[in-house]
């Protein structure tokens, strides 16, 4: 009785390790909220960076700086804008001096999108005429 039980025991716990492989080996989408820091950004994306969802159809597509990013709706192309540095992958970049080492503490809002500095004189460029220093990034 004592073997039955044991390997009863042992079965299910081989059962569950199996089943456990087959639902986490990358291929499916996670819940997890890491998966939204993991999805690819391009344009080519299937899931939206914001949401985590399949993009049906065209999708929504929004140019932040240099990289264009889809999106499975414009809600999320709305969040995206308030904080684009959690969903880029590779993250932001100053669009003042191009640096990739920006401070999260110096930003500025212009027409509803966030941008992000690496210093308070980049950031007072910007602030001065924001539309010449994105015209480089809108060709």
């Amino acid at each position: 009785m004592k073997t039955f039980s044991l390997l009863a025991i042992l079965i299910a716990v081989f059962i569950l390790n199996i089943s456990n492989a087959t639902f986490s080996n990358g291929n499916s989408i996670s819940s997890d909220s890491n998966y939204i820091e993991q999805a690819d950004p391009s344009v080519t994306a299937e899931y939206c960076p914001v949401s985590g969802e399949k993009i049906e159809g065209s999708g929504v597509v929004f140019n932040y700086l240099d990289t264009k990013v889809k999106f499975c709706c414009e809600g999320c192309e709305k969040s995206f804008k308030k904080n684009p540095s959690k969903y880029l992958k590779a993250g932001v970049i100053d669009p003042v001096c191009g640096m990739t080492e920006t401070n999260s503490e110096i930003t500025t809002v212009n027409d509803g999108v966030k941008y992000y500095f690496c210093s308070e004189s980049c950031k007072n460029k910007f602030e001065k005429d924001p539309t010449v220093v994105l015209e480089k990034y809108n060709k």
